[in-house]
């Protein structure tokens, strides 16, 4: 393992995977990742740790704490060697965290500060963003935009099963990104579900979701 560069960042997953926040975010602050030019998928664990933590502060009453880790997320530390993108990453989804912890706390103008820069953000190719912005124009009393982006996760969703995915017969770690595609399609139309108060639907797509792709954590987060 401590020849294998890329031991760590799987055991950074592994963890988040188990709900070992803690000892996620222990190793992503004190470990050196190496990281390949243009490589993301660390930060990406690094946003899921803080974030899942995050919400396990709120869930507990801690919105101090919790806004703090959240601010945190949108950091890229150089242990990483991951740059910051020119878009916003993830900030869609942490301003909203951030609106909610706010709100919880009687913050009321900084919720709202927080759930407008939710919508305004540039997420970049990350699609399941949508879903924050949806739920940050709900919070500011905005129903119908967050009902259109709503249908619009849905529709992404049926648009990536319509689509397929092309075989090329390379084999099984084509089959694996083939099976995360298709799970990613069932997350977008269970949040969308979600939004739009189809509970039912929205459970039966996220346990599709899990099935073709058992690790998919946000997935397990929404199911749980």
């Amino acid at each position: 393992m401590k020849k294998d560069v890329t031991a760590p960042q799987k055991l950074v997953k592994l963890y988040n995977l188990n709900g070992e926040y803690d000892k996620a975010i222990d190793l992503l602050k004190t470990h050196h990742f190496r990281t390949w030019e243009g490589g993301t998928e660390i930060h990406n664990h690094y946003v899921d740790a803080l974030a899942m933590k995050g919400l396990e502060l709120t869930k507990a009453g801690q919105y101090k704490e919790a806004i703090a880790i959240f601010n945190d997320a949108m950091l890229y530390p150089e242990n990483l060697e991951v740059g910051k993108p020119r878009n916003d990453g993830r900030a869609a989804m942490l301003w909203y965290f951030m609106g909610q912890a706010y709100e919880k706390s009687g913050q009321k103008a900084k919720a709202k500060d927080a759930y407008t820069k939710s919508t305004t953000t540039n997420s970049g190719g990350w699609q399941d963003l949508i879903y924050y912005q949806a739920k940050s124009y709900e919070a500011l009393g905005q129903s119908d935009k967050a009902k259109e982006l709503y249908g619009d996760l849905i529709k992404r969703g049926e648009n990536i099963l319509e689509r397929g995915a092309a075989r090329t017969g390379i084999g099984v770690e084509e089959a694996a990104v083939e099976n995360t595609s298709y799970s990613h399609a069932y997350l977008l139309q269970a949040l969308g579900n979600s939004g739009l108060g189809n509970a039912a639907k929205a459970k039966e797509l996220f346990g599709q979701a899990l099935k073709r792709y058992s690790n998919n954590l946000w997935c397990k987060y929404y199911m749980d």
